[in-house]
């Protein structure tokens, strides 16, 4: 593995901070212009929102969502194959 592979997926690894977000009057947050980009995201796309008591809140773009809930549930079906 090269420098630059091996720095890619370290990097991938790690969390990204890729700008900041107010949230407006009318509840609405304007996501940066880096994220967009880095995850094509269009206007019009829907996201999970999701919280945990007081601690951080996570925005997860319905699609995402939806192909690692699939992935999850072929693991789990090929995990019951493995067992019978």
């Amino acid at each position: 593995m090269t420098k630059e592979s091996e720095a890619k997926k370290a990097d991938e690894k790690e969390p990204h901070i890729m700008g900041t977000a107010v949230l407006g009057e009318r509840g609405q947050l304007v996501v940066p212009k880096e994220v967009r980009d880095c995850y094509n995201l269009k206007t019009g796309d829907k996201f999970m929102v999701m919280g945990h008591g007081h601690g951080p809140i996570i925005f997860i773009p319905v699609n995402q969502m939806r192909s690692f809930i699939k992935r999850i549930n072929q693991q789990i079906e090929s995990a019951m194959e493995e067992t019978k």
